[in-house]
């Protein structure tokens, strides 16, 4: 007979699922005795279940595939639910499997006894407790389902903790899930094709969608067949080679008004694979809301997506990059040098607000000065990790992303999310350079994991800006409210280096400038795990006083 908890590993299993994050508890045993027993996948044991679940949303991120996190629960799955959050927003595939008190418990306020429905009903795309064994293949699979169709979410699967040893049953087991995909429609690529031939100053906005191989190549084909300048959408500078003509930049928290002001006189504007959601659309003022002034074409594969915010003049449900594809040849000749001088422009516009200038201050390291020194230093497939605040702003800025390169930074701006999708890259990615770039506050979040990176001989490079501030909040203060007396920013830190060694990692501490390259260069060069602190400046990113 197989156990409910086998049909939960068989399931996994059949949907390709390698590897799951788990933090054990009794509740759900059941489960783990199950992956005893399956070598095909891979129990991390993580410290925290937060943790635990930006892993699985790292490792979807980078993959596509479903993230799996188990959890005990009661606070088990509320300390989860920041993953969840994070999975929402970052449109991952996600399944948090929770144990549950027993089936006579149910309903009775039970020791850590919680309506998953209740708590987790605005955040997950669906919450599925499974009381009878014999359906556990049946709404398992049903889960991965939702988790995977339309625009992809997280999905919480709760278990009672005494049907996970009984007999699942003969029931069939599901096939693996396959996302069905539309083909984009001919006679509106055709229509689309006739736009751009007419367009003088046509604009791509691109999105999470693209971000596969095949996606990035479709958008660069694309783009180069017609000469459309692109921009990206918040937090995705590496669907676009940046170094290329035809990148016009980011739609974020750094865009400047000269940026937008210029973006509003296109006369054609293409949004693909993005759901333009409030930060990439400047708060809903780019393209203009609810009816952008110019021709506008929408593309992403859920349905529910096209309309939401923008009335598009053609709205299509498809797969972006084969949307991207088919468009590309139906380029004209002269197509790829008609939009020059517009995409210059946009590049000008771009390139003003990119180029780092060296800066000095009396309160500590420039911490732009560290990623401009960074960024040349970075191997040509590295994957970089950021976690939330100001240390991530710079690098957002001041780095370059070349084509191989993968940005992996959250959505959602969960802090602490760093170090945990950093352990995910690492250990989906073994061959290659994994940079995680953490403010103070935000590595102090998950630095229990440091024990796994050494439990897992993870090499995996740590730049932590030290300025003993929640920065990004500070900033705000003194933005709103001026240079005034300040309350819950000031952040009392470590020694990130001493702490660093205490899990097995070599490290160092940097205060001076002039030792910023050579300190980068140890690090990039390290035998194993290692880590830098900067000490860096907190005022040189505050406003003028």
């Amino acid at each position: 007979m197989a156990t409910a908890g086998q049909a939960v590993t068989e399931v996994l299993v059949k949907h390709g699922v390698d590897r799951v994050y788990a933090l054990a508890g009794e509740s759900f045993l059941g489960v783990l005795d199950a992956l005893r027993q399956e070598s095909r996948i891979d129990v991390v044991t993580v410290h925290h279940e937060g943790s635990g679940g930006f892993m699985a949303v790292g490792d979807a991120r980078l993959t596509g595939n479903l993230g799996v996190l188990m959890v005990s629960r009661g606070p088990g799955a509320t300390n989860a639910s920041i993953a969840l959050h994070t999975a929402k927003d970052d449109a991952v595939p996600m399944c948090l499997i929770v144990g549950q008190v027993g089936r006579k418990f149910l309903r009775r306020d039970g020791f850590q006894e919680i309506d998953y429905a209740n708590v987790f009903g605005d955040i997950a795309k669906w919450v599925v407790e499974i009381s009878d064994p014999s359906r556990t293949r049946e709404l398992l699979a049903r889960a991965i389902q939702v988790a995977y169709s339309g625009t992809p979410g997280p999905v919480v699967v709760v278990l009672p903790e005494d049907m996970q040893a009984d007999d699942a049953g003969q029931s069939p087991m599901p096939p693996a899930y396959r996302r069905p995909y539309s083909a984009p429609d001919a006679g509106a690529l055709d229509e689309i094709a006739a736009m751009l031939a007419k367009a003088e100053r046509p604009l791509f906005i691109a999105g999470g969608e693209l971000a596969t191989d095949a996606g990035r190549a479709a958008l660069l084909h694309c783009a180069q067949a017609w000469g459309i300048p692109a921009t990206v959408t918040f937090r995705r500078h590496d669907l676009f080679p940046n170094a290329d003509p035809l990148f016009a930049g980011d739609l974020g928290l750094q865009t400047t008004q000269e940026q937008i002001a210029a973006f509003q006189e296109s006369d054609l504007i293409i949004a693909v694979g993005t759901r333009l959601g409030d930060l990439s659309t400047q708060g809903y003022t780019f393209p203009d809301n609810p009816k952008p002034r110019q021709p506008f074409v929408h593309v992403y594969g859920d349905a529910a997506v096209i309309g939401r915010h923008f009335v598009p003049d053609i709205g299509m449900v498809c797969d972006a990059a084969q949307f991207l594809g088919q468009l590309a040849v139906r380029a004209d000749a002269g197509a790829a040098s008609r939009n020059r001088p517009w995409a210059q422009r946009l590049r000008a516009l771009r390139t003003a607000v990119t180029a780092w200038k060296p800066k000095r201050a009396d309160d500590g390291i420039v911490f732009g000065n560290v990623v401009a020194a960074l960024g040349p230093r970075l191997a040509k497939d590295a994957i970089v990790v950021l976690d939330a605040g100001m240390a991530a702003a710079q690098a957002y800025r001041y780095i370059e992303w070349t084509p191989a390169q993968r940005l992996l930074a959250p959505i959602t701006g969960s802090m602490g999310f760093g170090i945990s999708a950093a352990i995910a890259a690492a250990l989906r990615y073994p061959g290659r350079e994994v940079i995680l770039i953490a403010g103070d506050g935000g590595f102090l979040m998950s630095c229990a994991e440091l024990a796994l990176v050494n439990e897992r001989r993870l090499p995996i490079r740590f730049i932590v800006a030290n300025n003993q501030s929640y920065g990004v909040i500070r900033l705000h203060q003194e933005d709103w409210y001026g240079p005034l007396d300040h309350i819950g920013t000031d952040l009392s830190t470590p020694d990130f280096a001493m702490l660093a060694r205490a899990f097995g990692l070599g490290a160092e501490t940097v205060a001076a400038e002039e030792d910023v390259g050579a300190a980068l260069d140890r690090l990039m060069g390290a035998d194993g795990a290692a880590l830098v602190e900067i000490k860096t400046s907190l005022y040189a990113q505050l406003p003028p006083r």
